[in-house]
C-alpha cells in the first residue's frame, strides 16, 4: 500500500471511529509506524510538510515524523524543535513562495 493510499484509510477510520490523532507524539501516529515498516528515504526535502493525520511535521515522501526542521524565520538557521508553541505555529501560518 502506498503512503497516500494509507493515509487516506487512516482518515477513513478515524472519522468513522471518532478518533482524533491531532497533537499526540509523533511515535503514536499510525502514519509514523507505516513509514517504519515501509522503510524510510533520508530525503532532503524543501518545504515543511505536517502529517495530514496527527499534524506533526513528517517526510512527504515516506512518512517519517523524525524529521529535522531548519529555518531561517529568526535570521539565521536553527532547529524548530526548540521554539515555542507559538513560534512553530507562526512557521505553520506562512505563506510559501517560490521564485523561478
Amino acid at each position: 500500500m502506498e503512503l497516500k493510499e494509507f493515509i487516506e484509510k487512516t482518515q477513513e477510520e478515524a472519522k468513522k471511529e471518532g478518533i482524533s490523532y491531532e497533537g499526540i507524539e509523533p511515535d503514536q501516529c499510525p502514519v509514523n509506524n507505516f513509514s517504519i515498516e515501509g522503510g524510510r528515504c533520508y530525503d532532503n526535502i524543501g518545504t515543511v510538510a505536517y502529517c495530514p493525520v496527527c499534524g506533526n511535521p513528517y517526510c512527504p515522501g515516506c512518512g517519517n515524523h523524525h524529521v529535522l526542521q531548519l529555518s531561517r524565520i529568526t535570521g539565521y538557521i536553527q532547529d524548530v524543535s526548540g521554539w515555542n508553541a507559538a513560534k512553530k505555529q507562526e512557521l505553520k501560518d506562512r505563506k510559501r513562495y517560490s521564485i523561478q
